[in-house]
Order: structure tokens, then sequence, then C-alpha cells
């Protein structure tokens, strides 16, 4: 049975899943798209548990980064993960500047390139996007232009049941399912011009 997506525009697509290796170019850019959106699109709530204050989740580098960033950022290998988050804890201060918790950012997909085979189930495919950061001071939001080269590669699809195993927060786990559901890991991230 085919898995439909609805773009933001209202256009329905099939995904289709492959067995190994292979992956479709359409289930590669929205593996992407769903990945750099929800990194870069920071929220100041926790909406499945009521909209409470995000405490965040400390990083490497003694930062803090919004817990719906952390969860997408299970989509990469975890050795580059650990590195890619001190980044973003780096940005999110930036952002944040002197303590102002009331900023929010959205990341807007510009454009996603076609995925070019690296062989060996590995693609590259770049994305173009900008983070729009607005806090409740500002009537205009600022723009971050984040262009970025990924490196993906093919792996199993996890099982509910093998994340649980692995992490004891079952929020966490079934976030780890949802960020590799599509059978692909993040192994890295390049900025471009």
């Amino acid at each position: 049975m085919p898995t439909f997506i609805t773009r933001g525009n209202g256009e329905t697509e099939t995904l289709e899943f492959f067995t190994g290796i292979d992956r479709s170019p359409t289930l590669i850019k929205f593996f992407a798209q769903k990945t750099m959106s929800g990194i870069y699109t920071w929220r100041n709530t926790l909406p499945e548990k009521g909209n409470i204050p995000d405490p965040g989740i400390s990083v490497e580098g003694g930062r803090k980064i919004p817990t719906t960033a952390y969860r997408y950022t299970l989509a990469l290998e975890p050795e580059f993960a650990n590195s890619y988050r001190k980044q973003l804890g780096e940005l999110q201060s930036i952002v944040r500047g002197s303590g102002n918790s009331s900023v929010q950012t959205a990341y807007i997909i510009e454009q996603v390139s076609e995925p070019e085979s690296l062989g060996s189930g590995k693609w590259k495919v770049k994305v173009a996007g900008t983070q729009l950061i607005v806090n409740s001071s500002n009537e205009q939001p600022t723009k971050l232009n984040i262009n970025v080269e990924m490196t993906v590669r093919a792996i199993p699809p996890p099982l509910l049941s093998e994340v649980t195993r692995k992490y004891e927060d079952i929020g966490i786990a079934k976030a780890a399912q949802i960020a590799r559901a599509e059978g692909l890991e993040v192994i890295s991230i390049t900025n471009i011009k």
C-alpha cells in the first residue's frame, strides 16, 4: 500500500519504501526537509505536555538546545549528532541573545535539490532555507539564511521495540523512531553559500 504525503501547497505525492539500500529521490528529499525543518524550528513550549515551558536539553559545551530540535537531531549519525548539537547550542545562544526566552523560530524551506547518488546507499542533497527569528519585542522577524549540503545514508528503519531498549525516556525513543522512519540517517551537514 503506498504512503502519501501532502505538501504545504496542497499537492500530494506518493512515497515509495524500498528494502535494502535503495531509497527513492522523493523519500530522500522528504527526509531532508523534515530533518532540517525540525532541527531549525524552535518553540518555547512542549505542546505534548500542555504547552509547558521547554527547559531545553543540555548538550556538549554547556549549552542547551530546544527539546524539539534535539529530537530531530536523532536523525543524525550518533557521533556526528553530538558535534552538531554543540554547534546548535552555540547558534541558539546567539539567536536568543541575553536570556530572551520568548524567541521562537521557523525554518522555511526554499529549495531542495535532487539527491545525487554517491553509491552504496549514500546520497548528497542540498537544502536552502531561511530561519525566521521572532520574539515578543520586535514586529519584523530577523532572517538567517541556512543553506546546507547533507550527506545521508540508508539504514534499516528502526522498530519502537529497538529504540526503547536504547533510550530510557519513551518520548526520546518515539522521537528516534520517527526521525529515522524513512530508513535514512544524516552523516554530514556542511554549510554552503
